[in-house]
């Protein structure tokens, strides 16, 4: 996981999904029996990945098979029901693809890769973060808010968004930028003004991001000098390390519970 595509998208898919757990609000129902939703993909008999979203352990195909596709976040709001990910067109780039219902939006033109990693909602807003690259083939960090794309980053360096999560009306997003030495540096953004957790002497990343209260938590993971990846626990830019550092080890996910 030293690089951004590193992991492939399959595996992508099934760790963003616990991302998700961490990027929506809670949702009070607890007179009646839960609902839970589950978002990935399938394998097709044609051996594509099919975007599924199961409700209760029954899924709904999202995409018709013929390309691959898949799901990496899912979230609830009122009757509504948002997945994010991608579809891949006829000429193998990925399309940043929302899902309402099951119906699909491509928030990106399908002419260079572009990936929906997480989704929120917050009230009328829907949220996705994730990245786009640009002719020159760097990631650009970008958050789509109702379907309106925001660049985080200027597109020098790649940079990626994996977590995004609104509190009130500020907006966080947690991911990476590479600096001019190619490390990545873990970052979170709030409003778009972005703040590094991370010197970048090695590479660090975020994959999750939280806000409770007045409190920011990310978590991810930070390369040692021994080229292995500490799982990491920031607390309003403070780190603190989950492992020891003698094999690699990785925080995906982050939730507060009070």
């Amino acid at each position: 996981m030293k690089t951004l595509f590193k992991m492939t998208a399959m595996a992508v898919a099934v760790i963003a999904t616990l991302f998700c757990l961490a990027s929506c609000k809670k949702i009070k129902n607890e007179s009646k029996t839960p609902t839970v939703y589950a978002g990935g993909y399938v394998y097709n008999a044609s051996g594509k990945l099919v975007a599924t979203v199961w409700k209760n352990g029954n899924a709904q195909a999202l995409s018709d098979g013929t390309t691959h596709a898949y799901v990496s976040s899912v979230c609830v709001s009122g009757t509504d029901v948002y997945a994010g990910g991608i579809t891949m067109n006829d000429s193998g780039k990925a399309i940043a693809t929302l899902w309402k219902n099951g119906t699909a939006q491509a928030l990106s033109d399908g002419t260079t890769h572009a990936f929906v990693n997480s989704v929120f909602v917050s009230g009328k807003y829907v949220y996705a973060g994730g990245f786009v690259n640009n002719a020159s083939g760097k990631a650009i960090a970008t958050v789509w808010k109702n379907g309106t794309a925001q660049q985080l980053s200027d597109g020098t360096k790649s940079a990626a968004i994996y977590s995004v999560f609104v509190s009130g009306t500020d907006v966080y997003a947690g991911g990476f930028v590479n600096n001019a030495s190619g490390k990545a540096v873990a970052t979170v953004w709030k409003n778009g003004t972005r703040l590094s957790l991370s010197d970048g002497t090695t590479s660090s990343y975020i994959n999750s991001v939280f806000v409770s209260g007045k409190d920011v938590y990310a978590g991810g993971y930070v390369t040692n000098a021994s080229e292995k990846d500490v799982a990491t626990l920031w607390k309003n830019g403070t780190a603190q390390a989950l492992s020891d550092g003698t094999t690699d080890a990785y925080a995906l996910s982050v939730f507060v519970a009070k």
